[in-house]
């Protein structure tokens, strides 16, 4: 991986996995098992052949000490405040210029598992071909498990480029009708990585973003950011970059869990013979298809199903499963000024 930099991201506020992930304890320092996602995530670049000399994580500074002892010879590219992906990608890339003269980066989010990544290192090797001979911005694409409303949905062009197809159509977070559509027409999963050339994405910051490139400029130099939208990299740059033609997406088959969200966390936990998956100290009886997670109090249920259950020392999430939409909950307990649960 010659001149390429691993940008992992291990920001963000970490809503969809709350209780677990706090404003106190992004998502990337959330355990599964014996390791972080974080750490999980470098032994997985490591792997794939990054060295963590060439690997760039991306969260916040009041995160420095923790994410350095977890990452001791990475760099660590801090930001003041969350300010969602295309920020922290923008940031990256400055920072990776400073470090090299035409760097690619490749960048990976830190809440995904992944058992095998040896097809997630080749599909790496020919997005990054593409990026540099073609400057394209790359999306990784993986065939879809159902009509999910959840993901963004790529949509291949018949061309290719370098065995990476020009990416036709980028639609974030589809309602349910357009996502079935979609499902029977060949399009992809956006599975969060993505590979660019720095100076092109970059010129991309300048030509759809610039105030985001001029927030990420002055972290960059030390200063205050100005005020700038918070957005997507999904939304700030691949939905107009794909539309004025300057995308590919790498299609790339691998087996790969979404634990940035609490049904993904749970789908790493053994299910027992009526479908309930137990993590830690929980129990049950007469019981079908919930989710019992507890890290620190007994999780006990009795004649009840679909339901998610999650226990901190200090809160206990139940919900259903098919209503885990956790903003409104938080955007509640916020009024309710409940700062020390958020």
């Amino acid at each position: 991986m010659e001149g390429v930099f691993a940008v992992v991201l291990a920001g963000g506020r970490g809503e969809r996995l709350w209780p677990l992930a706090r404003a106190q304890r992004p998502k990337a320092l959330v355990r599964l098992g014996d390791k972080t996602l974080l750490q999980a995530t470098l032994e997985r670049l490591d792997a794939m052949g990054f060295s963590p000399e060439r690997t760039l994580v991306v969260g916040g500074a009041r995160f420095a000490a923790a994410m350095s002892e977890e990452a001791p010879a990475a760099h660590l590219v801090l930001e003041p405040d969350a300010g969602d992906t295309a920020r922290a990608i923008a940031l990256a890339a400055l920072v990776a210029l400073r470090l090299s003269d035409n760097p690619v980066l490749a960048v990976i989010p830190s809440d995904h598992v992944v058992r095998d990544p040896a097809p997630v290192a080749a599909a790496m090797r020919a997005a990054i071909d593409v990026a540099r001979a073609d400057r394209l911005l790359v999306a990784f694409g993986t065939p879809p498990l159902s009509p999910s409303t959840s993901y963004g949905w790529l949509r291949p062009a018949a061309d290719n480029a370098g065995g990476c197809a020009r990416l036709a159509e980028y639609v974030e977070k589809p309602d349910a009708d357009q996502a079935r559509v979609m499902y029977a027409s060949g399009y992809l999963w956006n599975c969060g990585s993505f590979v660019f050339l720095a100076r092109v994405l970059v010129q991309a910051f300048e030509r759809f973003q610039p105030a985001i490139l001029a927030a990420a400029r002055a972290i960059d130099a030390g200063r205050a950011p100005p005020a700038a939208p918070s957005l997507s990299i999904d939304h700030a740059i691949l939905e107009p970059a794909t539309r004025a033609g300057l995308c590919a997406v790498a299609p790339a088959r691998y087996d790969r869990v979404d634990v940035g969200r609490l049904e993904g966390f749970a789908s790493l936990l053994a299910a027992d013979a009526a479908g309930n998956t137990i993590g830690g100290d929980a129990l049950a009886l007469e019981s079908e298809r919930c989710v019992l997670h507890s890290s620190d109090a007994t999780i006990a249920a009795l004649g009840v199903s679909d339901l998610l259950v999650f226990a901190e020392r200090d809160v206990v999430l139940v919900c259903r499963r098919d209503h885990a939409d956790l903003r409104r909950l938080l955007a509640e307990l916020a009024s309710r000024r409940r700062a020390d649960l958020l």
